[in-house]
């Protein structure tokens, strides 16, 4: 297997639960990046302003408590969940794979997505 058209074929041939392995397997990359990223910025000073500035902002009352931007999140994502379980959206098409893989006897794991 030597070319992207190769592995791309190899990649649509995958289980959903090999899928996601995949998926762990190549996000950490990226999150390792933006990390040490973020720490050679941060270790520059780039951070200093952006500091300053919420910290003044913070301190005129202008900030907005953490519980109330945790539940507008928590609302947005009940909202989204809602539109995914549609016929159509995401989640229904992932139960729907996951039902069609149990059927052909295949097993199917779920837990590691859904969290």
């Amino acid at each position: 297997m030597g070319t992207v058209a190769e592995i791309k074929a190899a990649i649509d041939r995958l289980s959903l639960q090999e899928r996601c392995e995949l998926e762990a397997l190549l996000h950490p990359f990226e999150d390792d990046d933006w990390d040490r990223q973020m720490k050679r910025d941060a270790a520059a000073g780039k951070f200093g302003a952006l500091h300053r500035e919420a910290e003044a902002e913070h301190a005129a009352g202008k900030s907005i408590p953490l519980t109330d931007i945790l539940r507008d999140f928590d609302d947005d994502w009940d909202r989204q969940m809602a539109e995914d379980a549609k016929p159509g959206g995401k989640l229904h098409r992932l139960m729907e794979q996951a039902e069609a893989e149990a059927k052909a006897g295949k097993l199917v794991d779920l837990s590691g997505i859904l969290h």
